[in-house]
């Protein structure tokens, strides 16, 4: 009995947080099949008419597209970049014995601590000054910076979750440091590499701060900001923003749904030691 209530109980949370999840998703999605007055004036019913029409305007006309591909190269890029330099500095605190490696690995993670928002007039200026306000790098520079600590910390924990023979058995058969970091702990940390990137990617593709005080131009404008677009002056395209969120959350859902097993793993394997 005891069992059977524990079950019943897990599986009523897991339902309603599930609901909560998915329930203001599908609410959106019926929301971007209707018109804006439908919207107001029915909230909760389901549409009479379905206005495929939304996407294609919120796609061309609102230039979702242009700043689909502007958030795209952002994310990609700063991901890439921030996943390299965290790998190689996980690498050399799970393995290395550095002097006061703890010490310095902690002073590492206070990137996590800082808030970005004390960071915005310095950078402004910064970029400002060498002539890169609305520029992909006025925007890559700070994620990669932001990324890494986050990264540094999951790669540490996987690395130093694999058997240390595979790293004493190389050096015995003489390969270089970097040269074993390459060819053998950087294959076998693909979950953690996993788990670093998507975690960097959803919060960069999401990110909005930087970019209203970095980009001025709508031409570079990335999805968060762009979906101010909708907005107008006295009032708000609702139905065209709620097919532009559904469009802009798309790549996210499928990027967990894909690699969600890689993603767990990657998350949970530093707990163990190998």
């Amino acid at each position: 009995m005891r069992v059977r209530l524990t079950t019943i109980i897990i599986v009523v949370f897991l339902s309603i947080a599930s609901a909560l999840t998915v329930g203001p998703i599908v609410y959106l999605f019926f929301m971007s099949l209707k018109t804006s007055g439908d919207i107001w004036r029915r909230p909760l019913s389901l549409p009479d008419i379905l206005h495929w029409e939304n996407y294609i305007y919120a796609w061309q006309a609102a230039k979702l597209s242009r700043y689909f591909i502007n958030s795209s190269i952002v994310v990609v890029t700063s991901v890439l970049i921030s996943t390299l330099i965290a790998s190689l500095a996980a690498y050399a605190f799970a393995y290395h014995k550095l002097k006061a490696r703890e010490l310095l690995f902690t002073l590492f993670l206070m990137g996590m601590m800082m808030p970005p928002q004390i960071m915005m007039i310095p950078l402004f200026n910064l970029m400002r000054s060498l002539g890169m306000l609305n520029t992909y790098q006025a925007l890559i520079g700070p994620y990669v910076t932001l990324g890494i600590p986050l990264a540094t910390l999951i790669m540490r924990g996987f690395f130093e979750s694999l058997p240390r023979e595979i790293l004493e058995a190389a050096k015995i058969d003489g390969a270089s440091d970097l040269r074993i970091f390459w060819r053998i702990m950087l294959p076998l940390s693909l979950p953690g590499l996993g788990a670093a990137m998507i975690i960097n990617t959803i919060s960069f593709w999401n990110e909005f701060l930087f970019a209203l005080i970095f980009m001025s131009e709508e031409d570079m404008y990335t999805i968060p900001l762009g979906l101010m677009a909708f907005r107008g002056e006295f009032s708000v395209e609702w139905a065209p923003l709620a097919a532009a969120i559904l469009i802009a959350i798309i790549p996210l859902i499928l990027l967990i749904s894909v690699f969600q097993k890689q993603f767990m793993r990657g998350l949970t394997a530093g707990a163990i030691k190998g």
